[in-house]
C-alpha cells in the first residue's frame, strides 16, 4: 500500500472521529469505537484499521472493530473496460503537486507568479470539465461499483478479525465510505419547503438506500459510516453513522430525509453533456488576475431534455402530493414553479417512447408566467451563478 493512500485513509478516519460530539446514542458509540486503541499488526493485512474499544459496562468483553475504508467519487469514469478511474483523485494529486512545487520554488528563489496562476487555471479548467461530464448517475455507478468491489473480501476481513481476537474480543466490522460529489445547485424539496444548495454534497437518496440494502443486507457487516464532501474535502463534511441493518428505519428515527432524484437527465441516466471544451483567458491588472472561461459543449438535445423534464415533473407532482422528499435540477424546478399549478392531467404522445408524457394545461395568464419567471430568477440566481453558463469568471489575487 502506498503512503499517500494510507494517509488519505487516516484523514477520512480522523474526520469521522472528529464528529463524535455532534452525534448521540448508538451513532456516538460507533464513532467512539473508531477512536479506540489501535491494534498492532502487519500493515498490509486487512481490513484497513483495527481498533480496540472497552464498553462502559466492564462485564462486557472488549470490542475489536475492523474498519475497511474505500472512496466513492462522482468524478469517476470507465477506463475502457469495467473498471472506473477517479479523476477526483487526479485533481487532489495535481493540487498537492502544485502546492509542493510552489513552496520549493519560493525556497529556491525561482518562484514565478504567472506560471503558478497558469497551472492553477489548468487545474480549474480540468475540474470544470470533469464536473460537467459527470452527474448524479456517474456517482451512483461509482457507489455501486465500489461496494461490489469490496464484497468478495468481507469474509477475509471477518476471518482476520477472528484470528486476531482469539476469542478474547467481540468482533465487529465497519465500512467507512469516503464520498466525493460535485452536485452544485440542486433544489431540495421536503417538509421544510424548497432550498437551493450551493455546496456539491449529495444527500441520502432513495437509490443509495436501495443499493445499500440490496448489497449489504445479508453481509456480516455491523456498521456503515458515510463521510460526504466535495472533491477536495473542506470543513464541510457530513458524517452519517448507521447500523448496517434496517437502514431505512434508522434514517427515519434520526429525521434524515431520503430524497428521490428527479433531474432533467432522469431517463438518460448520464451527464447532460457528451463533450465539453473550456477555453480560459487570463488578464493581469496590477496584482489581480481575471480569468474568463468560454465554454463550448455538446449534450442532450433540447427536445430530449424537454421529454425528460416533463417525465420528471410528473413524478415531482406525484411526490409532492404524498409529501415525499425529492431533489431536482434547475430545469425541472423552473417548469414546476411556473406551470405546475396549471397542469390538469397528462397524455402519451403518439409515436413516442412509452415513458414520454406531455401535460394538459388549464388556462393561464402569460403575464403571470412572466412575473413568476422573474421571481424565480431573482430568488434563486441572485446568490448563485449557474454552472453551465457560456462564460464564467474567476478572480485570483
Amino acid at each position: 500500500m502506498s503512503y499517500a493512500k494510507k494517509n488519505n485513509e487516516e484523514k477520512c478516519l480522523k474526520i469521522a472521529i472528529s464528529k463524535i460530539k455532534s452525534q448521540t446514542g448508538y451513532s456516538r458509540q460507533i464513532l467512539e469505537m473508531l477512536n479506540g486503541i489501535d491494534f498492532s499488526r502487519n500493515e498490509k493485512e486487512r481490513p484497513d484499521f483495527v481498533r480496540i474499544y472497552q464498553p462502559k459496562d466492564k462485564n462486557q468483553k472488549p470490542i475489536m472493530l475492523g474498519i475497511e475504508h474505500f472512496r466513492i467519487d462522482q468524478l469517476s469514469f470507465k477506463n475502457g473496460g469495467e473498471k472506473f478511474t477517479s479523476r477526483g483523485i487526479d485533481m487532489e494529486k495535481n493540487v498537492a503537486n502544485l502546492f509542493n512545487l510552489t513552496c520549493s520554488k519560493i525556497e529556491t528563489g525561482s518562484f514565478e507568479e504567472d506560471d503558478v496562476v497558469s497551472k492553477t487555471v489548468e487545474i480549474i479548467v480540468n475540474h470544470m470539465k470533469n464536473s460537467m461530464l459527470s452527474s448524479y448517475y456517474t456517482f451512483l455507478n461509482s457507489f455501486e461499483y465500489s461496494i461490489d468491489k469490496h464484497l468478495p473480501s468481507i469474509s477475509v476481513y471477518q476471518e482476520n478479525l477472528k484470528n486476531y481476537s482469539q476469542g478474547h474480543y467481540t468482533t465487529r466490522l465497519a465500512l467507512l465510505m469516503e464520498i466525493h460529489t460535485e452536485l452544485h445547485g440542486l433544489f431540495f424539496n421536503d417538509r421544510k419547503g424548497t432550498r437551493r444548495q450551493s455546496e456539491g454534497l449529495i444527500p441520502i437518496t432513495e437509490d443509495m438506500v436501495k443499493i445499500l440494502e440490496e448489497k449489504l443486507r445479508k453481509q456480516p457487516i455491523d456498521y456503515i459510516i458515510l463521510c460526504i464532501g466535495e472533491t477536495l474535502y473542506t470543513d464541510l463534511v457530513n458524517v452519517i453513522v448507521l447500523k448496517a441493518n434496517n437502514i431505512r428505519s434508522q434514517l427515519s428515527k434520526r429525521h434524515i430525509p431520503i430524497y428521490h432524484y428527479l433531474g432533467s437527465n432522469i431517463q438518460s441516466c448520464t451527464s447532460p453533456y457528451t463533450s465539453v471544451n473550456i477555453y480560459p483567458n487570463i488578464n493581469k491588472h496590477d496584482d489581480e488576475y481575471k480569468i474568463t472561461y468560454k465554454q463550448y459543449s455538446i449534450g442532450i438535445s433540447k427536445e430530449r431534455k424537454l421529454d425528460m423534464t416533463f417525465y420528471a415533473l410528473r413524478r415531482v407532482l406525484e411526490y409532492e402530493k404524498k409529501g415525499v422528499p425529492y431533489i431536482t435540477d434547475v430545469s425541472v424546478q423552473y417548469v414546476k414553479d411556473l406551470f405546475g399549478e396549471y397542469i390538469v392531467n397528462w397524455y402519451y404522445p403518439k409515436g413516442e417512447e412509452k415513458w414520454v408524457v406531455r401535460p394538459n394545461f388549464s388556462p393561464y395568464d402569460k403575464e403571470q408566467i412572466i412575473k413568476k419567471s422573474n421571481e424565480f430568477q431573482q430568488k434563486w440566481f441572485s446568490k448563485f451563478k449557474e454552472g453551465n453558463d457560456d462564460e464564467t469568471t474567476t478572480i485570483i489575487k
